[in-house]
């Protein structure tokens, strides 16, 4: 395939391609982009690929097994990396923070467990980290709010416990965070809205989902804070499934870019609507529920 050694684009998504691809790119030496998501390929992901001059690696959607390979990390070129849906297990490692330049990572709906690593925060570039979907526990670490330029967290659907870190604030560029089905516990910081006081991340390319603020089915205690109404940019608020107490906060009819709210099955009180909520021209769903 790469006889002549130009090739530098290999895009080969939603085929029906199978088997491995051990060696298969060996020798694809100016190869920057390799596309190969909706396949069914399967076998280990090589470690080789961190040889090669990639800047993005996409295989996503296809069977790939065992666990990530350690010199995947040692690669100088790399910017995105998509492995998401497929069958790898085992930890992700610390290495991983070598990767210094990397702006998308998406391993999610896979099978890795442990700690989210701390090394992560040395990934100061990313705008997109994708983790959800697998079996990782222990804390969030809070070097990982060393990664400034985040616009899209995603790291739902694991077994993660602890507080969420008030060095949330770091993130003034987040824009779509979700962090439900987990056993997070402790109040909902009021940093939490920093980075959705910004209208748009200046790296859209990155992002897919503006707005989005998802906490539901954890065990959050406490009450919705006020500083909810700096969430200016907020579309979509999920705090459905928590032990959250106390009033709904007027505050949440500032929010006049609300298009979905889902308070539901928490231990709320008071109005059913806040104040301004009839004003919204967008708003088209609200879930609810109050103990009186």
């Amino acid at each position: 395939m790469c006889q002549d050694n130009s090739l530098q684009t290999l895009i080969l998504h939603d085929n029906n391609l199978t088997g491995s691809i051990e060696g298969t790119f060996k020798g694809c030496t100016n190869l920057t982009e390799l596309n190969l998501l909706g396949n069914h390929l399967h076998g280990e992901i090589p470690g080789y690929l961190a040889d090669l001059p990639l800047v993005s690696l996409e295989l996503s959607l296809s069977n790939f097994t065992g666990m990530l390979p350690d010199r995947l990390w040692e690669s100088s070129t790399l910017l995105q990396i998509s492995l998401s849906n497929n069958q790898i297990t085992g930890q992700i490692p610390d290495s991983i923070g070598r990767l210094s330049s990397l702006q998308r990572l998406q391993i999610d709906n896979n099978y890795l467990e442990g700690p989210i690593p701390q090394s992560v925060g040395y990934l100061r570039n990313l705008t997109i980290l994708s983790l959800h979907g697998n079996g990782l526990s222990g804390n969030i670490p809070i070097e990982l709010f060393n990664c400034r330029n985040l616009a899209t967290l995603y790291l739902s659907s694991n077994n993660l416990t602890g507080h969420i870190p008030r060095a949330i604030s770091n993130l003034t560029l987040l824009n779509s965070l979700i962090l439900s089905y987990n056993q997070l516990s402790g109040a909902i910081p009021a940093e939490i809205c920093v980075g959705f006081e910004n209208e748009v991340h200046p790296d859209s390319e990155f992002v897919q989902h503006n707005g989005l603020l998802d906490l539901s089915y954890n065990r959050l205690t406490g009450q919705i804070p006020a500083a909810i109404k700096k969430c200016s940019m907020l579309m979509v608020l999920n705090l459905q499934g928590n032990l959250l107490n106390g009033t709904i906060p007027s505050e949440l009819g500032e929010l006049t870019n609300l298009t979905s709210i889902n308070l539901s099955s928490n231990g709320l009180v008071g109005p059913m609507l806040p104040l301004g909520l009839h004003h919204w021209y967008n708003f088209k769903a609200l879930f609810y529920q109050t103990t009186t």
